[in-house]
């Protein structure tokens, strides 16, 4: 696929979908700033209507940067609003899939000052750390002073034994049979 922000859908549509069972008081008290730039980059937020229907910002000189920037920002700003709330966690599995503009938007949403607060897990496989142009942009960011902290935790790859062992605790008797040796 050559969908941008591909490392990010899964994390908008959860959004999406969490939003739509906020009451609408609490939705127009947090639709950003710019939130149709916003729907530009992430078009399933249009299904909240207060969203869809937030006044516009957008206009035919703005330039696709200034857009992109500026949705950025709506997406940071919603995730600070909703962090003063209630916690928010964020899981991005495989992010060597992702793309150059997910790592830039990733970047954005942890740059200083002011950065939501949430818990971000990535996972990644190291042996594409080469490979990947999400997992190159990522590294070769330029470190902040005050930038978040970041925490590696490497795993191993489970043995056919702890494979086992963990398929036969989470599997259901009856199913278990279904993936034997």
């Amino acid at each position: 696929e050559s969908v941008p922000y591909k490392a990010h859908d899964g994390i908008v549509a959860a959004l999406s979908h969490h939003l739509r069972t906020l009451d609408g008081s609490t939705l127009r008290a947090i639709v950003p700033e710019h939130v149709d730039t916003l729907l530009d980059l992430f078009p399933v937020l249009a299904r909240i209507p207060v969203f869809a229907h937030a006044p516009r910002t957008l206009d035919a000189v703005q330039s696709r940067k200034e857009r992109r920037r500026r949705g950025f920002l709506a997406l940071r700003d919603l995730l600070r609003s909703l962090g003063t709330q209630s916690t928010v966690i964020v899981a991005i599995d495989d992010l060597h899939w992702g793309d150059v503009d997910s790592v830039a938007l990733l970047h954005e949403l942890l740059r200083p000052p002011e950065q939501p607060r949430f818990f971000l897990v990535v996972t990644y496989r190291s042996d594409e750390s080469e490979y990947s142009p999400a997992l190159q942009a990522l590294f070769e960011a330029e470190p902040d002073e005050h930038a978040v902290p970041v925490e590696r935790i490497e795993l191993e790859a489970f043995d056919r034994a702890l494979s086992r062992a963990l398929a036969d605790q989470l599997l259901p008797q009856d199913t278990r049979a279904r993936f034997a040796d």
